[in-house]
């Protein structure tokens, strides 16, 4: 057997586990604890980039679920950081997810709290800088975001894992996830905030969002109540701009 053919052998070995590979080589070069410790090393990967997950589900379950997923999805990059990006998809038609409908929802945002926390980073704008325009100019205000927010549709809530109730809910909602220096965040977010934000996300002006506010809720209170919004995003650093149309 050339180098080559010894070499690709190895690879399907490890890879796809063709047990048929063996039979080609010694007793003595037969790599399974290497194609063991290639799927070991992947496991732990898994379980660091979703530990609240690994907690929920306990060793035995996860473990399982590594497997498969392991199975299904070969490593094809050098670096293993965005190796379990399709887990949260993987587990919605997985054999766990029947028995349990949240999971995909747990994974979904501790990959949304893992890529918040390892985007690019952007100084956020300041209450001050905000203040400082002119009134007459907010109307034609557009907001520009950080481009480490991310909105997480879920039909379960799912937070409590995150904090001292550990308790999931059988309710839809959405998440709003980014990094506040170098912490990732997250909440839930209100029917009326989840549209304006989506709104100032597709580049609407402020004074399209008091108009969009005015439908949803009481007309005269619109403009406090988008500057109250445009506030606590500023606050908590979701927005890097706010420029003239």
């Amino acid at each position: 057997m050339n180098l080559r053919a010894l070499q690709m052998d190895f690879q399907s070995f490890i890879l796809a586990g063709d047990m048929a590979v063996t039979g080609r080589l010694s007793a003595r070069s037969r790599p399974a604890i290497y194609a063991h410790a290639y799927r070991a090393r992947l496991s732990e990967v898994l379980a660091s980039e979703f530990e609240k997950l690994a907690a929920y589900l306990g060793a035995e379950k996860f473990d399982r679920l590594a497997r498969d997923y392991i199975q299904a999805h070969l490593s094809h990059q050098p670096s293993a950081r965005h190796y379990g990006q399709h887990l949260p998809a993987f587990l919605k038609s997985h054999a766990l997810s029947l028995d349990d409908l949240a999971l995909s929802d747990i994974a979904r945002v501790e990959a949304g709290l893992r890529n918040a926390f390892d985007g690019p980073d952007h100084d956020p704008i300041s209450i001050a800088a905000i203040a400082a325009i002119d009134p007459s100019r907010w109307a034609d205000l557009v907001l520009s975001f950080h481009p480490n927010l991310a909105l997480i549709p879920c039909d379960h809530r799912v937070d409590g894992l995150w904090s001292d109730s550990p308790i999931i809910y059988d309710q839809s909602c959405i998440y709003l996830i980014w990094r506040l220096g170098l912490v990732p965040m997250y909440r839930a977010l209100e029917p009326l905030e989840y549209t304006i934000l989506q709104a100032a996300l597709a580049g609407q002006t402020f004074g399209d969002l008091c108009a969009l506010i005015a439908i949803e809720a009481d007309p005269d209170q619109a403009p406090m109540i988008a500057a109250g919004l445009m506030r606590n995003w500023v606050e908590h650093g979701l927005i890097i701009s706010a420029a003239q149309a």
